[in-house]
């Protein structure tokens, strides 16, 4: 199962006020795969971020139940790549201020 669940590993920048939300929703996500014996699969960089407030997050996730790897197979890293699309930034969190939350396709 995969997408944007709206919970993160990883945020940076994120108002103080809303953090105790955050952290809960979090730590649900993270309970959630422990108790459903998943495995998670993380985006190397964060797939969602405000450009004017400077803030990122990891949202976008694929998680696999009951997939395994017999002696024929190589297993790949537990990260995916992420690809930002329809901004020109070379990972700047500056240099497009006038895109407030652009997405990435993990």
């Amino acid at each position: 199962m995969g997408g944007d669940f709206n919970a993160a590993l990883s945020r940076y920048g994120y108002a103080q006020s809303t953090s105790a939300l955050y952290e809960k929703l979090d730590k649900f996500f993270q309970d959630f795969v422990h108790s459903t014996h998943g495995t998670l699969m993380e985006s190397e960089a964060h797939t969602s971020r405000d450009l004017l407030r400077g803030s990122s997050a990891s949202l976008v996730h694929i998680i696999t139940w009951n997939l395994t790897c017999t002696n024929t197979c190589t297993m790949q890293s537990s990260t995916s790549k992420v690809h930002w699309v329809g901004v020109e930034c070379n990972g700047a969190m500056d240099c497009c201020a006038s895109h407030n939350s652009q997405k990435a396709h993990a």
